[in-house]
């Protein structure tokens, strides 16, 4: 279990018979979950001689990590602290740009910029305990090892993994169902179509990746009929065409719109 980043309090106190402790805190903000409330004696040499717990359950869907109190974060004593390189931290916190919300994504770019150890600590601390509050680290864990995963499928030597657009869809949504290969001929790009039967609250998903290099492992998404994703209008039949096992032929009768989509996007036919 980690302490909670907004909810630790330390005060020192000379030696005596009895020392009567008294404080608050304000929940108003602390995000739904299960908790302990812990008090700890600990000597001079910071190593714990006596504690407390109580348990107790909290239930407010409300609330969010205040990104603008980063600075009030404690890291000691959590994983995080551990990372002491500035480099790697960095690197870490990249990594999340997959799964980062709009203002996730701002306030990893601040901590990254600011090249400050302290602050990229509280703040990738604080985004994998709004992400699991029972325990950071565990969630942390697992979704390294995805990245991993990508960075070792769809990396090449200009781009890691988790940058390109097959990795950001793995890390954002999961492994999919299934995925239809075509590959390199007079007619067509190699491409990859990404069959998500169950995504969240969505059903039936397609996500198709092209590569306009013809070798390597540069895949770009071009269409998506996800929501937020890239989605172009009247490519619906190609789509099908092509996870039927069909190859993009110049004698396919598709509509003149349909070919000038498929001609912006770099399709050749």
């Amino acid at each position: 279990k980690q302490p909670h980043p907004n909810y630790t309090k330390t005060k020192k106190q000379k030696v005596a018979d009895v020392i009567p402790v008294m404080g608050e805190f304000s929940i108003e903000g602390l995000e739904t979950g299960n908790y302990n409330f812990v008090v700890e004696i600990r000597n001079k040499e910071n190593k714990v001689i006596a504690s407390k717990k109580s348990f107790f359950q909290r239930s407010n869907p409300k609330a969010k990590i205040n990104w603008n109190e980063i600075d009030k974060v404690v890291v000691e004593q959590t994983f995080v602290q551990n990372i002491t390189s500035i480099d790697t931290l960095k690197e870490y916190i990249n990594e999340l740009y997959p799964i980062s919300d709009v203002n996730e994504v701002g306030y990893a770019k601040n901590a990254v910029n600011s090249n400050d150890l302290s602050y990229m600590q509280k703040y990738f601390y604080s985004f994998w305990f709004s992400h699991n509050s029972s325990n950071p680290e565990s969630e942390w864990n697992k979704y390294k090892e995805q990245v991993n995963y990508v960075n070792k499928m769809y990396g090449s030597q200009i781009n890691k993994g988790y940058e390109s657009d097959r990795g950001r869809v793995y890390l954002q949504y999961g492994a999919p169902g299934s995925v239809t290969s075509g590959v390199y001929d007079n007619d067509t790009y190699p491409y990859e179509i990404w069959h998500y039967y169950v995504m969240g609250n969505q059903r039936n998903r397609l996500f198709l990746f092209y590569n306009r290099e013809l070798m390597g492992k540069d895949y770009k998404l071009i269409y998506s009929d996800a929501k937020g994703e890239v989605y172009i209008s009247n490519i619906d039949m190609i789509i099908k065409n092509l996870y039927r096992g069909r190859t993009l032929l110049p004698d396919i009768d598709w509509s003149n719109k349909i070919k000038e989509d498929l001609r912006k996007e770099g399709f050749r036919y």
